[in-house]
């Protein structure tokens, strides 16, 4: 069997490429902030921004470490592992305890657009353990685009970009 030769996945080959995405991505989010496909992408890419920024299995125990060292990449591993395997059951995920929908619209002829917002909250609402450090930094209750926010804001810092 050979090894695959191709690096990165087609113009994403760095994490500057990937943390590009990441913005994107987040654009996207906060103009839908209920799509579950776009918040999906956005934890899933924010997760394995850790394994771009440092890759290869030399770096395995420094890309532990860093997880383990920051709540917010804590809840993006839960949630992408949780999305991706539908029950996030490592035992290393202990920062969520729920993800719903959240944001109630209602068709209005009277609006500008024709929707009316009844909740101001929208996006996802992600609920986090009690028992764990995420909720301690960040409450029991976040929106999905709030965290999303968060989290880019940390990966910028992290690589030293401004966006």
């Amino acid at each position: 069997m050979t090894k695959a030769k191709f690096k990165g996945f087609g113009s994403l080959r760095t994490p500057a490429d990937l943390l590009g995405k990441l913005r994107r991505d987040l654009e996207l989010l906060q103009r839908h902030p209920n799509d579950q496909d776009l918040n999906f992408n956005f934890f899933v890419t924010a997760y394995h921004m850790i394994d771009w920024v440092l890759p290869g299995n030399k770096n395995q125990t420094k890309r532990k470490a860093l997880e383990n060292s920051e709540p917010l990449l804590q809840i993006c591993s839960h949630l992408a592992n949780g999305a991706k395997h539908f029950v996030a059951e490592a035992e290393r995920h202990t920062s969520v305890s729920n993800v719903e929908s959240g944001g109630i619209y209602l068709i209005n002829p009277i609006t500008p657009t024709g929707i009316l917002l009844i909740n101001p909250e929208s996006g996802l609402f992600i609920d986090l353990d009690g028992d764990s450090d995420a909720s301690r930094k960040f409450g029991d209750r976040i929106t999905s685009p709030v965290l999303a926010k968060l989290v880019l804001e940390y990966w910028e810092k992290y690589l030293n970009t401004d966006p």
